[in-house]
């Protein structure tokens, strides 16, 4: 059950992150989503080999450490 939520999640994410024109893309080619009100935290959704990969970002778009920043 856990998995299929995990999964649909992503996939709307993904839906979301890809389906839209004028999205500004990240340092890896992929969709920027937003995870901070004050722009300091986002996610960049790239996709490689059928498989979405998620990357916490900085302000300056730049790689977070696991953990580090996430909003809660």
């Amino acid at each position: 059950m856990k998995t299929k939520l995990m999964t649909l999640a992503l996939a709307l994410v993904a839906g979301a992150a890809f389906g839209h024109g004028g999205v500004p893309l990240g340092p890896k080619g992929g969709r920027l989503l937003e995870l901070s009100k004050n722009e300091s935290v986002h996610a960049e959704v790239t996709e490689k080999d059928g498989k979405f990969h998620l990357a916490h970002l900085d302000k300056d778009l730049k790689p977070m450490k696991a953990g580090e920043g996430i909003p809660t």
